[in-house]
């Protein structure tokens, strides 16, 4: 059983290893996050994580994540909420995430605002953009954003530090780049019509099957989980 531990930490190191070196390669030295997708994984093996230097972590679940969070063994490293965002789930998120990244609703960035208020809180999120008008993914469509971007970046208990997509499995990398491109284009699209004091800064984009492709097309966070944890 020992022998196995010391394995599967073994194993954890070299993987996480590849992609840090990975993504060093391909960003050639430009900074790129790295937020470890620890959704259904032991606090076992996120403290390892944690103790190999990863900084931010990513959760699906609300319940999920404040279980693990009080057992973390540094709980300064950056917690992220990426999974779907539910309506009842957001008081309780804002209260454990330091950042919400699925925001895909103008009535979820109302709540959320409403409950940092409560909390004395800034709270720090990514928008959500279904960059493919896909029905069966969350996120804004771009035309509908564009629409509403007045009323998207004016709450006062949140701070806008970017966008995020989720890529649609089963692609080619042809068609994923060409997601990626296009996701690239509307960020700097809104970027350019927002004041310097509401410029974003984060371009979140790839996964484990793609992280590689995003960050050529200008991703500069990528969400990974699969790639380091097997």
């Amino acid at each position: 059983m020992k022998q196995k531990k010391i394995l599967i930490m073994l194993n954890l190191q070299k993987n996480l290893n590849n992609v840090l070196e990975n993504i060093s390669r391909i960003s050639s030295g430009n900074p790129v996050d790295l937020v470890v997708v620890t959704k259904n994984q032991p606090v076992q093996l996120i403290n390892q994580c944690i103790s190999f230097g990863v900084n931010q972590i990513g959760e699906n679940r609300v319940q999920e994540a404040e279980s693990k969070f009080s057992q973390l063994i540094n709980n300064k490293i950056e917690k992220r909420m990426i999974g779907r965002l539910q309506s009842n789930k957001i008081k309780k998120a804002v209260k454990i995430f330091d950042s919400i990244d699925s925001v895909s609703r103008l009535e979820h960035l109302n709540k959320i605002n409403a409950n940092a208020e409560k909390e004395n809180k800034i709270q720090s999120i990514l928008l959500q953009i279904n960059i493919s008008n896909d029905q069966n993914k969350d996120g804004f469509p771009p035309k509908i954003f564009l629409e509403k971007i007045e009323s998207i970046f004016c709450h006062n208990y949140i701070n806008i530090k970017g966008m995020m997509t989720i890529g649609s499995l089963g692609l080619s990398e042809e068609e994923s780049i060409k997601d990626f491109k296009k996701m690239k284009s509307f960020y700097d699209q809104v970027n350019k019509q927002l004041s310097p004091n509401k410029k974003m800064k984060t371009l979140s984009m790839g996964m484990s099957q793609d992280y590689h492709l995003a960050i050529q097309e200008g991703s500069n966070m990528v969400r990974v989980g699969g790639g380091i944890f097997g």
